[in-house]
Formats: structure tokens, C-alpha cells, sequence
């Protein structure tokens, strides 16, 4: 019997991925040493608060209740943890290694991502992985200065572990831990929950959400029973901002005050410029219904287009409404750190396909550290220079849509022919994408067997 369309397995080598891992890891040490001793660690006063939430905590006082951090409770852990391990050593040096230590991580995801897309190409995991650490060390600013790996790291390996059967409850819990640290993970919700009822039905969707809800909630479990409603305060914090200067949104108003069509005021307030004015604040109360639209149309986009299905059998559905989804809550954000490219990056390596677009994608990270730190003071005073810093972060801003717009194509691939013919092989049951070629094998062996069945379900 031929092999429905769409309908293929994926194998890939354990020795294989782990030889790449290591010639990956041995780049990424040297690339780092190198890395650090001509510009540092970075930038920034961020190290120097975090030591203080992990010094208070660490210390015997109560978040949300002794003090205010605007971090969700997962975050004041990973700052506790570095605090703990300081000893002798500066915070910075122990919370640098920390970070190395995710930064490792992600770059194993990536590896793994690749040799799952491209099973057949030996060279696809060193390729990807060393693109990984060259597009990181372009952000080399924020990158051990800030915690932003974290839930970076984690959302990759979470979507990587969503694929693999009996082990997506992992990924569920990878994803609330993400979110415990950073809340911006929770947007991919209805991703792992729709994939979860594709696969599993109403109890692996219930499974889903129950392993997420352990992951967030498990960072809190000392705070709730002192700080209860509390531990959400840090929300007010960030629905009182404006638009940051460095955002999509601002970048709109900026070019609408070049061509005069518009005033607005910067203003420095909760630690960094944001665009005020009629304008400016038009444009913030916009803001979260936006991002949860933009957030949610990959996914659904995704669903109907054949996620976890035989049109999704390499994972590069999910991976890319992951990866859109993620840059969906950036774009329509009403900020846009330079950290923030550290939610992006892990993801937008195995996500973008072709040299032009991982050129882009490096363009992108470049342009970030053009202005943060060296264009900053220009953008935001507008000092000389403004129209080069505000070009800089237009156009990287710009790629951030294009990325978007490429990854939703992606999503949507399938969606055209779905629609043309509903019982076509994209409609077949899921294959299950393992690491071994064993299980790919019985899935399209049961594939054949019951073309017309329901599909079949797992266990986690």
C-alpha cells in the first residue's frame, strides 16, 4: 500500500545527535570564553536587583509581603538560587554561570530540534547549533545579564517534549515552570492543550492542563500561604507602563512624530523610556488585546492546518505556532526589552528555514544590540543620531513582523488543501514523532491498518 501524503515518521540517531551535541558544546565553550574576555558580561543594572530579591528571600523575608518584586515567583527562584550558590564569588560571576548553564540547554534543544526536521542530513545539528550560538552571542549584552534564557530554554524543550509520547507531560511541566519564571509562556496554553485533545482526546487535555498548572504553581508553593492574592501584584506593575520605547507600538509612534503627524513625550518611568501622549497612550490601551490576538492566531492557524496530525509528523507545525505564538506576545506587547530576544531565539533557529531567513533572523539580533546599549542614549533623548537608533530598532521591529508573517504561513500551509478535500491524508491519524525510528515505524504501520479510523491515543 503506498504512504499517504504527509504521512512520514522521523528517526533519528542517538549517537548521531549526541556527536553533534558535542562538537555544538565545544564551540559554544570557546565562542563564550572568547565572548567574555573581549566585552564582558554584559550590560546593565538588572544583576544588582536581582541579587537584592535573592538576598531579601534568601534572607527569611516574604515575597509580596516584606517586599515587592514586579517578577512572577519562579523568577525570585532562579535569583535565590544564585545567591545560594555565590559563597566568596560576585553575585554576577555565580548568576552568569547560571545562565550558561540554560544556555547549554537551549543550545541542546536546538540540536535536538534539528535532527528531528532534517532526520536524513548528518551536518543539520552542528549547522543549527552553531547558528544558535552565533545569533546568542550577537545579544551578548543581555545575554548572562538577564534571566530571559530561562523561559526560553524551557519553552523549547517543553514544545520539543509536547511531540514525544509518554513524555508530554514533561512537556507540560517544563511549560508551567516557563511561565512561573516569566508569565509570557502561558500564551502557548491552547497549543499544548489543543495538541494534547488531537492526541488524547478530553482526558489528555485535562492531563495537559493539570501538568501546566503543577509547573507554574510549584515555584509559589512557600509564598501563596503568606502573600495569597498578593502574589500577583507584580500585574499591576505592568499594566500601569506605557509603551516601551524600543516596542513595535512605540516604533510607530516615533516615526508618526517624525513626519509630524503626531506629538508624543518620553518619559522615564519603571526603569526605562516609554512613548506618552494622546498617541502613546491610544496606542497602550490597544496593547493586550492585541497581544492575545496576535498570541493566538498561529495556533489556531496551526490546529486547522494539521497540527499533530499526518501533516505535522517532523513537529515543525507546533514548532513554528510556538515560535509565532511567542513572537506574537512580543510584537503586540507594550514592551520589548532587548532580553526579550532571549524568549525568541531558541525557538527561531530550528523555526526559520533557509539561509536568507536565518540571515534575517541574525540581522535582527544585531540590530537589537546596535541599540541597546550603543543607540540608547541617542533614542532616547533624542539626541543625535535619533533617526539612525530609531531606523535600527524600526527595522528590527520590521523583521520581528516579517518572521511572523513567514511562521503563519508555515501554520497555514496545509489549510488551503484541508479545505479543498476534507478526507485527504492530512485528516490521517497522528504519527507520533520519537526518538527512535522503531515507534515511527509502528505508527505508520498502524497508519495503513486503520486509514479510516479514529486516532489513536497514549498515555502519559
Amino acid at each position: 500500500m503506498s504512504r499517504p501524503e504527509g504521512a512520514t515518521y522521523v528517526s533519528t540517531g542517538r549517537g548521531s545527535f549526541g556527536l553533534s551535541l558535542v562538537a555544538c558544546i565545544a564551540f559554544w565553550a570557546l565562542a563564550r570564553w572568547l565572548q567574555i574576555k573581549w566585552v564582558g558580561l554584559g550590560f546593565g543594572y538588572d544583576v544588582g536587583l536581582y541579587q537584592t530579591y535573592g538576598h531579601s528571600w534568601g534572607s527569611g523575608q516574604i515575597p509580596y509581603v516584606d517586599f515587592h518584586p514586579e517578577y512572577p515567583p519562579g523568577a525570585i527562584a532562579v535569583f535565590v538560587a544564585a545567591w545560594l550558590s555565590g559563597g566568596m564569588r560576585a553575585y554576577a560571576d555565580v548568576f552568569a554561570y547560571e545562565m550558561a548553564v540554560f544556555d547549554v540547554l537551549a543550545l541542546a534543544g536546538v540540536v535536538a530540534w534539528a535532527r528531528r526536521l532534517y532526520p536524513d542530513k548528518e551536518w543539520a545539528g552542528p549547522l543549527l547549533g552553531l547558528t544558535y550560538v552565533v545569533f546568542t552571542g550577537a545579544l551578548y549584552p543581555v545575554l548572562y545579564t538577564r534571566f530571559d534564557l530561562v523561559p526560553g530554554a524551557l519553552v523549547l524543550l517543553a514544545t520539543y517534549f509536547l511531540y514525544v509520547p509518554r513524555q508530554r507531560a514533561l512537556g507540560g511541566f517544563l511549560l508551567g515552570i516557563a511561565a512561573a519564571v516569566k508569565l509570557w509562556p502561558l500564551a502557548l496554553v491552547p497549543l499544548f492543550g489543543g495538541l494534547s485533545w488531537r492526541r488524547g482526546g478530553w482526558i489528555g487535555a485535562s492531563k495537559m492542563g493539570l501538568w501546566i498548572t503543577l509547573g507554574v504553581l510549584l515555584p509559589a508553593v512557600g509564598i501563596i500561604p503568606y502573600a495569597h492574592e498578593r502574589v500577583l501584584e507584580f500585574l499591576d506593575y505592568h499594566a500601569a507602563r506605557g509603551i516601551q520605547i524600543e516596542s513595535t507600538w512605540a516604533s510607530l509612534a516615533l516615526a508618526f512624530h517624525q513626519m509630524k503627524l503626531a506629538d508624543v513625550q518620553l518619559v522615564h518611568e519603571f526603569g526605562a523610556f516609554h512613548v506618552r501622549g494622546r498617541l502613546g497612550d491610544s496606542l497602550a490601551a490597544i496593547t493586550t488585546k492585541a497581544t492575545v490576538l496576535l498570541a493566538l492566531v498561529p495556533q489556531v492557524v496551526a490546529f486547522f492546518g494539521g497540527l499533530g496530525q499526518a501533516a505535522d509528523a517532523r513537529a515543525r507545525l507546533g514548532l513554528s505556532a510556538a515560535c509565532a505564538a511567542t513572537l506574537g506576545f512580543m510584537i503586540g506587547g507594550k514592551v520589548l526589552s532587548p532580553q526579550y530576544m532571549m524568549w525568541l531565539v531558541p525557538l527561531l533557529v530550528p523555526a526559520l528555514q533557509g539561509p536568507l531567513r536565518l540571515a534575517g533572523g541574525l540581522a535582527a539580533a544585531v540590530l537589537t544590540t546596535v541599540v541597546y546599549p550603543y543607540l540608547s542614549p541617542a533614542l532616547e533623548l533624542q539626541a543625535p543620531g535619533h533617526g539612525w537608533a530609531l531606523l535600527s530598532v524600526g527595522t528590527r521591529n520590521l523583521l520581528l513582523l516579517t518572521f511572523y508573517s513567514m511562521l503563519i504561513a508555515t501554520c497555514a500551509g496545509r489549510w488551503k488543501r484541508v479545505m479543498r478535500r476534507p478526507h485527504s491524508g492530512v485528516f490521517a491519524p497522528e504519527l507520533p514523532v520519537s526518538a527512535g525510528g522503531d515507534q515511527g515505524r509502528s505508527a505508520l504501520g498502524a497508519l495503513h491498518g486503520s486509514r479510516g479510523g479514529a486516532p489513536p491515543t497514549d498515555q502519559d
